[in-house]
């Protein structure tokens, strides 16, 4: 028996063999093949499909870390792109274009010694793995056919490759690269799949096949284990199991304190499937639309496509609230419809300052949309990104006030508005926030003004041990502009990673929320 001590990055117990897993170098395809007469199709769908992919994607993953997705994206077109070209100039089927651009990609990468659009080679390969999946009409492709219940050890994962696993079916996850704000990490999460960093080169050369446990909940992976512990691991499974069954019961019934304060528990959403999801899992609402996904194409959506999007994921949760945030652009998700170049994007345009400089582009397309999405369901409210000062809502509201005079909507003063605190400026302001009409809630977004606070970015994973919510200068911050709000008649909500945490619910309340809005997952 071997016992690596690692770091817990998602919960859950797995018990299976091992599959270790090395980055391909390039994709197979064939030496000679002539283009049928559907190669530009096949190629152009399945870059719509791995686009529909990246897209549910940027829905599950943190609103921050979608900078990586983009550039999936943005690859995948590119690709594709000149592989098309190829088919056309040389008649060659869709599989070997796309190698040939790959490798050619490859290539530059060495040369260049700098990273590629944010990317690594594993990266770029994965992207050409996949729609070459998606073009075969694989659900599974030959480097990971074997994956199958098995526990992947590997270096280390991108998240498009672990989806291909999670298509794969796989138990559990131990690489020894990564973090617990990881895009894998994250992802692991969401979709309940154990997952141990083990920060240490001896855990790749276990056996293949070889028996291993692990535990997401102590970070620990025990190789080759003594059948006792193989039992009484395989017991823990069986109380966990039943002990979720017993949760989800009580996923629908009323949240309320021992000492009798009535809880209010909102989900964090990011597409329309997403909406279907969560509405059977208990929620009483969504506290955070995001609706940047739709944003991250080559051109800005209609508003068909806008209308259509609200509507439905209302419809899921009639009578009760959902929040739509005005979409949250720049910064670490510009979108690729506009030239933005930044030096320092993360203080740049983002949030409401791009809204308002983009918007006949942007804005008024959105608010027309949501109007017109409001005349159906009553139930939506109107959230504003990454405020620093009043004036800047101010002018949001000129805008409101514009476009429904524009299309005839008289019900703006049912409208409930509410503003992003995730920067210390709108912290400290709440008191002059609260004096704009409109203005109904505040939602704290925990991630991003906790690492503007502490001036530690969240995404560096040597800089992990210092970024924690739970700080106390964090916690002033919050505890103090809470007491504002409600002071001045505000409804508080949160809805960052802290709210799904159960270490800090407790002190949460304390403070004086009544609202959380939290993965979907954990309800219950």
């Amino acid at each position: 028996m071997i016992v690596f001590k690692g770091i817990p990055a998602s919960e859950g117990i797995a018990i299976s063999r091992i599959l270790k897993y090395q980055s391909k170098v390039t994709i197979e395809a064939p030496q000679d093949c002539k283009a049928s007469e559907r190669e530009l199709e096949r190629l152009n769908e399945a870059l719509e499909k791995y686009k529909t992919h990246m897209s549910e994607l940027l829905g599950v993953i943190d609103e921050s870390e979608s900078d990586l997705i983009q550039a999936y994206v943005l690859m995948a077109e590119t690709l594709v792109c000149e592989a098309r070209e190829i088919v056309e100039n040389s008649n060659v089927c869709g599989e070997l274009a796309l190698k040939q651009v790959l490798d050619k990609y490859l290539v530059l990468m060495e040369e260049s010694g700098s990273e590629l659009i944010a990317l690594r080679k594993s990266d770029l390969v994965d992207i050409a793995l996949t729609i070459l999946e998606y073009m075969r009409g694989e659900v599974v492709s030959r480097d990971i056919i074997n994956a199958r219940d098995k526990i992947i050890v590997a270096e280390e994962l991108t998240p498009t490759l672990f989806f291909r696993l999670k298509r794969a079916g796989i138990r559990g996850i131990i690489t020894v690269k990564g973090g617990v704000t990881s895009h894998v990490a994250i992802l692991a999460r969401t979709y309940g799949i154990p997952y141990v960093i083990v920060p240490s080169l001896e855990v790749l050369s276990v056996s293949d096949d070889a028996l291993v446990i692990i535990d997401g909940f102590e970070g620990r992976a025990v190789i080759n284990p003594p059948s006792e512990l193989v039992e009484e691991y395989s017991k823990k499974t069986s109380v966990l199991s039943e002990l979720g069954d017993v949760l989800k019961k009580y996923a629908y019934r009323a949240a309320k304190t021992l000492d009798g304060y009535n809880i209010t528990v909102l989900c964090n959403i990011g597409g329309v499937e997403d909406a279907r999801v969560a509405s059977t899992q208990g929620c009483d609402g969504v506290g955070l639309f995001r609706v940047e996904y739709l944003y991250m194409s080559t051109r800005a959506p209609s508003e068909d496509v806008l209308i259509n999007s609200f509507t439905r994921v209302a419809g899921f949760f009639e009578n009760k609230p959902v929040v739509i945030r005005a979409p949250d652009l720049g910064a670490d998700k510009p979108p690729p419809f506009l030239s933005i170049r930044e030096d320092n994007p993360l203080l740049g345009l983002r949030g409401i300052r791009l809204l308002l400089e983009y918007r006949s582009e942007i804005l008024k397309p959105f608010l027309r949309s949501f109007l017109k999405a409001y005349e159906q369901y009553s139930n939506l409210k109107l959230m504003i990104p990454m405020v620093t000062k009043p004036s800047e809502v101010y002018e949001f509201l000129e805008l409101l006030e514009s476009v429904a005079s524009d299309i005839g909507f008289t019900d703006l003063g049912k409208v409930e508005l509410g503003i992003m605190i995730e920067t210390p400026a709108s912290a400290v302001f709440i008191d002059k926030f609260a004096k704009i009409p409109l203005l109904k809630f505040v939602s704290f977004g925990t991630n991003d003004l906790t690492q503007y606070i502490l001036a530690v970015d969240r995404t560096n994973p040597k800089l992990m041990n210092m970024y924690n919510e739970l700080e106390p200068p964090v916690l002033r911050v919050i505890g103090e502009s809470v007491e504002k709000a409600l002071k001045h008649g505000l409804k508080v909500e949160i809805c960052g990673e802290l709210a799904s945490k159960p270490v800090a619910i407790p002190i949460l309340l304390a403070l004086g929320f009544r609202i959380l809005s939290i993965n979907p997952r954990y309800v219950g």
